[in-house]
């Protein structure tokens, strides 16, 4: 039967009536596709690794057998009878003639062997163990022909049929490339192939495990290029031994920092290291926690010192022509040494522990997972980006977060809000009330988020459960407590905000003070100096008072105090004008202050007269007086009343 009859059969096509002439096209010879070879089966169907080659790569078509066997590259197509395989990668040529072949050779395809069409052995009922194209049937043959042809990509093929092109593959890597440099130069193409076929065929346990095994050692021959770190919840122990010492020893032979993923996977699968049972109860969590933290520390990654000990591996071939061997890598083998072990189980048991407290508590409570309060326990790294707590938050979460964008939409880096929107958001005590832990937890669970709040509790500010309150997009480190410095500074900026506001007018210039007084060299850090205008925000947008204001100056010296109630006279006299309500109040703050009440009008009398006045703020210093360094200058010029 020609080849023409065959496709007629193959396809179930009527033949021509004899009036009709038919055009039979001999060269190049019509494709035959094999079962499942899937929709994108062409006439000539390139293999994936061809297209590596460019947009166009050159395909030179062997039409004569050779009278060598041969390795035919990719992107080259070469014919068999009737059929022409496209991609290349795969040995052709003449077998010779007059002996039998045995194991020798099997992954060869030879063109004089005879191929029959009419039945190809699609389910590979003749095909052995162990086969090989010279001794498989002609229908076998031309089944595996027509897979080779159609892609290499037929989910149904035989696995007969994938493993003898697989051999190929063997040969090509452990045999030709371990005397010829272009066979060498190609492990990273036959890694990829390899690959493809586990994508196609690893459902396949047998073949799967063989061709992981290879992958292994291609990436021993091939000096331990990168790669995607292996899995220790998918791969056997032993697979994932060997990838790590090919991985890691490719880093540490260039010198290179060894990534965090790397390093997730290289503690995961090492003996040393234990986890316990915060990092199995949320492996989530424990990971990014440890990505997070293994960062901090290491930047891009820990830089491993080598060892003279080499990374060897073992290989049994699925080729029954390619002998067993034990292979030796040119990459140092640290999978056990003791410098990284020690980092590694050090940073696994600092996540573990600091998950701890979340663990403990869902596991007496499982209704509280997701809680504002839950989410506060858990290490402050895992509220950065990315983060699976922000990734997928909890409905409590999203609510604060919808208030937090709400409030401050775009750039908009302060606003004020209502504390009783943000109480509703926190659980609620028993007691209904909202303590200063509940405060505490607030101010702590925004600062994650990258919020501050004023008043914050943190910092001596007032427990509200009503009221105005600020929030602020945090863009410098705050004060987690209160330092003398920013104690000093709402103090008397408390002092101050309350004598602007004393006649129920804020004026321009009287505010302008207020900036003026944030702006001048205060000891404090950016983070302070950013809370401190916040600070100022709220109050004067709240109903003030001088008490509480007795533990902030209690840290004061005399020097000090002398020194805030001037200021708070100058700020009084900013506008001009200075009511008989400022007056009251100012003379309600010297009492504070421990100054002479009926000094206050001698106090603005001297300051309207001066045209420049300098006004130190001292911090410091002991409630015995003086001393203390300068940490502010305001300089408030005024003119003179010439009236």
């Amino acid at each position: 039967m020609g080849l023409f009859d065959r496709l007629l059969k193959v396809f179930n096509i009527e033949p021509a009536s004899a009036s009709t002439p038919v055009q039979v096209q001999q060269e190049p010879p019509a494709f035959v596709p094999f079962p499942d070879a899937g929709p994108t089966a062409t006439k000539v169907l390139a293999m994936p690794l061809a297209e590596q080659e460019g947009p166009n790569p050159t395909r030179a078509l062997m039409t004569s057998s050779p009278n060598a066997i041969a390795w035919v590259p990719p992107g080259t197509s070469v014919w068999v009878p009737d059929a022409t395989l496209p991609g290349g990668m795969l040995y052709y040529g003449r077998l010779p003639q007059g002996r039998p072949q045995g194991n020798r050779d099997g992954e060869v395809i030879d063109p004089a062997l005879p191929i029959d069409w009419d039945v190809p052995d699609y389910g590979g009922r003749d095909v052995p163990e162990q086969p090989a194209y010279h001794s498989l049937t002609p229908q076998a043959r031309a089944a595996y022909v027509l897979w080779l042809e159609s892609g290499r990509r037929a989910t149904t093929a035989h696995i007969g049929y994938v493993f003898l092109y697989f051999y190929g593959l063997e040969r090509r890597a452990l045999v030709d490339a371990a005397r010829d440099p272009a066979a060498k130069a190609d492990l990273p193409r036959v890694l990829v192939e390899v690959t493809r076929l586990i994508e196609v065929y690893g459902h396949h346990a047998g073949f799967r495990a063989q061709a992981e095994a290879f992958q292994q050692v291609l990436r021993v021959l091939g000096g331990g290029d990168v790669f995607a770190p292996p899995d220790p919840a998918v791969l056997s122990a032993e697979e994932v031994a060997h990838d790590l010492a090919v991985g890691i020893g490719g880093f540490v032979a260039d010198e290179r920092p060894v990534p965090a993923e790397w390093a997730w996977a290289w503690a995961m699968a090492h003996p040393a290291v234990s986890l316990k049972s915060a990092a199995t109860r949320y492996p989530e969590l424990f990971r990014a926690l440890f990505h997070a933290r293994y960062r901090a520390q290491h930047g891009p990654g820990m830089v491993v010192r080598p060892l003279k000990r080499r990374v060897k591996l073992s290989y049994v071939p699925a080729n029954p022509a390619i002998k067993s061997a034990a292979l030796s890598a040119d990459l140092p083998d640290v999978i056990s040494a003791a410098a990284p072990t020690k980092v590694l189980t050090a940073l696994v048991d600092s996540c573990t522990e600091d998950l701890g407290p979340y663990s403990r508590l869902l596991a007496r409570n499982a209704d509280a997972a997701g809680t504002l309060t839950a989410l506060l326990l858990l290490p402050a790294e895992l509220f950065d980006h990315p983060s699976p707590v922000l990734a997928d938050p909890s409905p409590e979460l999203e609510e604060l977060l919808d208030l937090i964008d709400e409030a401050l939409p775009g750039r908009t880096w302060q606003c004020g809000v209502e504390v009783s929107d943000l109480v509703a958001l926190w659980p609620a005590r028993a007691t209904g009330k909202f303590t200063k832990a509940d405060a505490v937890g607030m101010a702590e669970l925004l600062g994650r988020l990258g919020v501050g709040i004023e008043p914050d509790a943190r910092l001596g500010g007032p427990v509200q459960s009503e009221g105005p309150a600020v929030l602020f997009r945090v863009t410098a480190e705050q004060p987690r407590e209160l330092t003398p410095a920013y104690a000093s500074a709402t103090a008397l900026l408390h002092l101050a905000a309350v004598v602007s506001t004393a006649d129920d007018e804020v004026s321009d210039a009287e505010w302008g003070h207020l900036v003026a007084y944030l702006q001048s060299r205060l000891d404090l850090t950016p983070g302070e100096r950013m809370r401190l205008t916040a600070h100022l925000d709220w109050l004067l947008v709240s109903p003030l008072k001088l008490t509480g204001l007795a533990k902030r100056i209690s840290v004061l010296g005399d020097e000090q105090r002398a020194q805030i109630a001037e200021v708070a006279s100058a700020i009084a006299a900013a506008d001009g004008e200075i009511s008989e309500s400022e007056v009251a109040v100012l003379r309600k703050i010297y009492k504070l202050l421990g100054q002479d009440p009926d000094s206050v009008r001698t106090g603005i009398v001297a300051f309207r007269e001066a045209e420049t006045k300098p006004v130190s703020v001292l911090q410091g210093g002991t409630d015995g007086g003086g001393g203390g360094e300068v940490a502010a200058m305001l300089t408030f010029e005024e003119e003179q009343d010439n009236g």
